[in-house]
């Protein structure tokens, strides 16, 4: 059933719509069944990557009519580059805000991190193969936040936690330390490739 809200939020192209589904399947599963959310994700994630080779199929193959040809005179783009703003991007945009919402579902939750990490480093590879520049500092910053909030609700003491916090605590452990090391490398890999030094 989530498959098929996903679907069709995936046809919408309603990212926020992405999101509260699996806001609501996280909370379903992640007692019992965590994995069964990292399948939902994983199965999005391809299906985003399908929509973005169709689109690049479709650019190739379009002719632009008269007055997209004539824009081309204006700011000097060519016909190609014309047809991946017009079909592709908008798709590589809703990949990006996917993955940006997955974190923060993911975010915060013990049972989740293995996800989040391997999420994160998708996300790396998404951004630096289209060369997303900006997108890449947004999700530095958000995961920034992410990380200062593990340590903030680590030092937090128990007595002044609620339940649903002590349920979901992330402690660091050695495992924890190793996972965001891992990802730390990740993102030091794609900032240099993008030649983004303020974000090593």
């Amino acid at each position: 059933l989530i498959n098929l809200f996903v679907d069709i939020a995936l046809e919408l192209c309603e990212p926020n719509m992405v999101k509260d589904g699996l806001t609501m399947y996280r909370n379903i599963t992640q007692q019992s069944n965590p994995q069964s959310l990292s399948n939902v994700i994983k199965r999005l994630f391809v299906s985003i990557d399908a929509k973005i080779t169709e689109a690049e199929l479709k650019a190739k193959s379009t002719n632009l009519s008269s007055e997209i040809l004539l824009l081309n005179q204006v700011d000097f783009k060519t016909s190609e580059e014309r047809a991946k703003e017009h079909f592709v991007s908008p798709w590589i945009s809703f990949g990006w805000d996917c993955q940006r919402n997955v974190l923060d579902v993911l975010q915060g939750h013990s049972a989740f991190q293995p996800i989040y990490h391997n999420v994160l480093k998708t996300s790396h590879e998404f951004l630096l193969k289209f060369e997303r520049t900006r997108e890449f500092r947004m999700m530095c910053h958000n995961v920034s936040k992410h990380f200062f909030n593990v340590v903030r609700m680590s030092k937090t003491d128990p007595s002044n936690l609620k339940p649903w916090q002590k349920f979901n605590q992330i402690k660091i452990t050695n495992e924890f330390t190793l996972m965001t090391l891992n990802s730390r490398l990740s993102q030091l890999e794609t900032a240099s490739k993008l030649k983004m030094w303020m974000q090593v």
